[in-house]
């Protein structure tokens, strides 16, 4: 399991892999996660990085974070979640191998021996995904991550985005997503072969349960330690460049030019949630905000 899954919403995974709830870094149940805000003379856009499952007993949405959720007229996320049936058919599109090639057939002997071996732990048959691409098989190899953590304490009914979407439905407010089902799943399907491999064979080293690190993220979060954060996301993409630049970095340049584009628009108040990386490490929207000469302001405790 990869430090990017604790604090990158992507598009299929849909949840937060977490470690078990003994944490190497104190968590303080009071959590006081980073803030900011972006303004002009007729409006204000708040950007706050989310978790998109945690323990029960975690306190975060009151005090400064929840004046600025209920100053806002209007919710932006990543994306609002697709049904079922939506998943479904993006992953009959853009999930099957469109040139034939059976998935063993991608790997080389030692990538194949390892796939067949975390197959056989999880109980299911190596040959279930000889049709698809890498990235599908990654990708279900962090829900299953995900599974696991959640039968630990962590819930994605009490993470960040369910939390805000249920306070923003009660009172009405606007709810709208930064990209489409088709753009996140495009993510991973436009990644190159070699890519997809790589992803792939994260995803199998953390099938393992071996979870280092992901509890110190959470604490790091808790009290809004955004530079830890920034570390341990540059150090989680320093093998893979390309799906640092697919997952975050164009995302990140996009998302500032949407922001950019409120500023230029007549006024509103925005409540901007988006994973954590996405506010951390180099590369973060907040550093594109500033190569366009817009300021990102961190709101103190």
């Amino acid at each position: 399991m990869s430090v990017r899954t604790f604090i990158a919403h992507t598009a299929a995974a849909l949840a937060l892999l977490l470690s078990a709830p003994a944490f190497a870094q104190p968590v303080d149940p009071d959590a006081d996660p980073a803030l900011w805000v972006v303004r002009d003379a007729d409006t204000t856009i708040y950007l706050f990085g989310t978790v998109h499952a945690l323990p029960s007993g975690i306190t975060w949405f009151d005090d400064r974070i929840r004046d600025a959720f209920e100053a806002s007229d209007e919710l932006v996320m990543e994306l609002v979640d697709p049904t079922p049936e939506d998943g479904w058919d993006l992953l009959r599109v853009y999930g099957t191998a469109s040139d034939g090639r059976l998935l063993s057939q991608r790997l080389n002997p030692d990538q194949r021996a390892i796939y067949q071996r975390t197959m056989r732990r999880l109980g299911l048959p190596a040959t279930m995904f000889e049709h698809a691409e890498p990235w599908v098989v990654a990708q279900m190899l962090e829900c299953e991550c995900a599974r696991g953590a959640a039968g630990r304490n962590y819930r994605r009914a009490l993470g960040v985005e369910t939390r805000l979407t249920a306070a923003a439905t009660h009172r009405n407010m606007a709810i709208s997503a930064l990209e489409n089902h088709d753009m996140q799943i495009g993510i991973f399907a436009h990644l190159s072969m070699p890519a997809q491999v790589a992803y792939l064979m994260e995803a199998l080293d953390g099938s393992t349960g071996e979870e280092a690190g992901l509890d110190d993220l959470l604490a790091a979060w808790t009290r809004g330690d955004v530079d830890t954060l920034g570390t341990m996301v540059d150090q989680s993409f320093a093998d893979t460049p390309e799906l640092r630049e697919t997952m975050l970095t164009m995302r990140n340049e996009r998302w500032a030019g949407w922001i950019q584009l409120r500023l230029d628009e007549p006024g509103g108040k925005f409540f901007v949630a988006v994973g954590a990386a996405h506010l951390a490490g180099n590369g973060s929207v907040q550093r594109y905000l500033a190569d366009m000469g817009i300021t990102a302001e961190r709101i103190p405790y």
